[in-house]
């Protein structure tokens, strides 16, 4: 990690999170490691190295020193949080400079509707699957950040983000409130489907007979470990292996039948997959007819 610098939230007296969840509890650590003034608040209560922690619904007198409020809750309780919020800031609490939030898939104009005509709101979310708070802080130098909103609160965010980002790693970039979605997709399809397909995998293995879930994961961890060490080498495709970069249908036409045996409801998501690594690779259209018109060759 580069060495840190402050933030323009740091000449602001102090960031203040609301939700103790993996990513709000991991960003509260990373900048208060940082020498950021950061303040916490969590439905239960936390115990943070650092970080003023409260339990309970923020007041306006623990607002009052709040340069920038970052609410990391679940993307239906946002919404509910800035209507709060707005009531605090009504009640005399100091504007902050800037209320962001960090969820991918909505725009902060939209989730944060009822502040801003008060204050500059944005969002800026990590690109990595957090699982906890100490893998979150690991993870987040050398994320990809994805900044949304006002100009002033995308600012403010590039500022604080800049801060703590390894020296080399992928810089914020700021995105257009329409593209969200887009974005949050693409995430999920990398991450999430990604994780559902590997445990399809462990589950066919399981038919192989006497494989335990656990033996079967164990299997799979150095094939997974290398694929990714291939992208992170070579790239998209050129990381792709097996029979579909060397155009082996006979071994397709394998796999599929040994599917229609003995798991057949895998054979429709087995045939789109291989679609998709084949169009990756160039040699198909958009819709991967021309894949599927050589396997049904190949069957008849």
């Amino acid at each position: 990690m580069g060495s840190p610098r402050k933030s323009r939230a740091s000449a602001q007296k102090s960031v203040a999170i609301i939700g103790g969840g993996r990513v709000g509890s991991a960003l509260a650590s990373l900048l208060s490691r940082l020498g950021q003034e950061t303040t916490l608040w969590s439905r239960r209560p936390l115990e943070l190295a650092g970080v003023r922690c409260y339990h309970g619904e923020p007041a306006p007198a623990e607002l009052r020193d709040a340069g920038v409020i970052v609410i990391a809750v679940r993307d239906e309780a946002i919404t509910p949080v800035a209507q709060t919020l707005r009531a605090l800031l009504a009640s005399g609490a100091r504007r902050p400079e800037a209320i962001v939030h960090v969820s991918g898939a909505h725009p902060a104009a939209e989730v944060l509707a009822p502040l801003v005509d008060l204050v500059p709101v944005g969002t800026m979310h990590p690109l990595i699957a957090v699982r906890s708070a100490e893998q979150g802080m690991a993870m987040m130098p050398r994320a990809f950040w994805a900044l949304e909103g006002s100009d002033i609160a995308v600012a403010i965010c590039a500022d604080m983000i800049e801060a703590f980002l390894a020296k080399g790693g992928p810089r914020p970039l700021r995105l257009k409130s329409e593209d969200l979605a887009l974005y949050h997709a693409c995430a999920v399809i990398a991450s999430n489907h990604a994780v559902a397909l590997w445990a399809t995998a462990r589950d066919t293995l399981r038919r192989l007979g006497r494989v335990d879930p656990k033996t079967a994961t164990a299997m799979l961890v150095p094939l997974l470990e290398s694929t990714l060490a291939n992208v992170e080498t070579h790239g998209l495709p050129e990381a792709l292996t097996g029979p579909i970069r060397r155009g082996d249908l006979a071994t397709l036409r394998r796999h599929l039948a040994a599917l229609r045996a003995r798991a057949p409801s895998l054979v429709a998501s087995y045939r789109a997959d291989a679609e998709l690594a084949h169009i990756a690779l160039g040699r198909g259209s958009d819709d991967g007819s021309n894949l599927a018109m050589m396997l049904e060759s190949e069957e008849e």
